[in-house]
């Protein structure tokens, strides 16, 4: 299968963000002509109480600040805000989307997986064991329930904000920081518009 891409997630922290790059270029020289992705993967890493993230966490606002340098040096794939595409949103609060786990066990949230107090129904089953946690996901946890987010002025261009994060804050005494606006990250906006302004040969199509 020559045409498949195998994509490498290196997993980062604040111990070891400095190291994303030379581990690519080891791995790129390492396996030369081959087809691969190697990205960098943010860990969510959480206090002993599991309400807001540990300071060996990148929070955030240094995760949207990583990912602004490394695509505008080509290191890694994606665009510099904004830019036209599609969001998909959030399979937590998608209808028909669902992980499944190895014992055919559903989530609604990847972040859910392996807590057996999460599993809201099962491939064999027709119905839900967990209906109170899959309607907070489908419709509670959404982003215009929150007033902060209605009342923004950049929303619905940053999709809303992480409906796991949501629930924990709801209804584990989390303590959460929900926005993820890139355009809210500290000059972030004027960056991404000046690299615009000056990037050669763009061509903009709006439908």
């Amino acid at each position: 299968m020559p045409n498949t891409q195998v994509s490498i997630r290196v997993n980062i922290d604040n111990m070891n963000i400095n190291n994303f790059v030379p581990i690519q270029k080891e791995l790129i020289k390492k396996w030369s002509g081959k087809n691969l992705y190697i990205y960098p993967g943010i860990l969510r890493m959480e206090n002993q109480n599991g309400t807001e993230l540990s300071h060996a966490a990148i929070s955030q606002w240094e995760a949207q600040k990583l990912f602004y340098e490394l695509r505008k040096n080509d290191i890694i794939e994606g665009g510099i805000y904004p830019e036209l595409k599609c969001n998909e949103g959030c399979v937590a609060t998608m209808n028909n989307v669902y992980i499944i786990g190895p014992k055919g066990e559903i989530y609604k949230c990847w972040n859910d997986v392996s807590d057996n107090s999460k599993i809201v129904g099962y491939i064999q089953d027709a119905n839900l064991t967990n209906s109170s946690l899959f309607f907070r996901y489908l419709l509670g946890s959404k982003f215009y329930y929150n007033q902060e987010c209605r009342e923004c002025f950049l929303l619905p261009v940053c999709s809303g904000y992480c409906p796991w994060f949501r629930l924990k804050n709801q209804y584990e005494n989390g303590k959460f920081i929900l926005c993820q606006c890139v355009q809210k990250v500290p000059n972030m906006l004027e960056k991404c518009l000046e690299d615009w302004y000056y990037k050669p040969n763009i061509n903009l199509q709006i439908q």
